[in-house]
C-alpha cells in the first residue's frame, strides 16, 4: 500500500470513529433536523414517509418502449440520427452576445432545422 494510500485510510478512519463515538453527529453539529420538525430523537418514531402506490403502465393502450424500440432497426435509426446531429458544429460561449447581434449563435439555426427534421413529431407546434 502507497504512504498516500495509508494516510488517507488513517485520516477516514478517524473521522468516522470520532463521529461514531463522539455524542455529536459529523462536522461538530450537536443535534439535527429531521424531516417533520424536532429532533432525531423525539420524531423518529413519528416521522412516515407516505409514497404513492407504484403506478402499473400495462392498462395506459400505449406501446411499451422495449417494443418499440427493442430491436435493431430502431437502434440504427437513432445512431444514424444522432450521428448527423453531432457532425453539426454547436458550440456556444461565455462571452456570446446577444442571439441575433453575435453571429457566434448563427451555427444553432442549423441545429435546429436538423433537429426539427430528423424529430418531426418533437417539432410539432400548437400555434394558432
Amino acid at each position: 500500500m502507497r504512504w498516500s494510500n495509508l494516510i488517507l485510510t488513517a485520516a477516514g478512519v478517524l473521522i468516522a470513529q470520532s463521529a461514531v463515538t463522539d455524542d455529536r453527529y459529523a462536522f461538530g453539529a450537536t443535534s439535527q433536523q429531521i424531516l417533520g420538525g424536532g429532533t432525531e430523537a423525539s420524531t423518529s418514531s413519528k416521522f412516515t414517509c407516505d409514497l404513492p402506490p407504484v403506478l402499473d403502465p400495462s392498462a395506459d393502450g400505449l406501446p411499451a418502449a422495449r417494443d418499440l424500440f427493442g430491436d435493431g432497426k430502431a437502434l440504427l435509426k437513432q445512431v444514424e440520427r444522432h450521428s448527423q446531429l453531432v457532425k453539426i458544429p454547436s458550440i456556444s460561449y461565455d462571452d456570446n452576445g446577444e442571439p441575433g447581434k453575435d453571429p457566434r449563435w448563427n451555427v444553432f439555426y442549423e441545429l435546429h432545422a436538423a433537429l426539427a427534421y430528423l424529430y418531426p413529431n418533437v417539432e410539432v407546434t400548437d400555434d394558432p
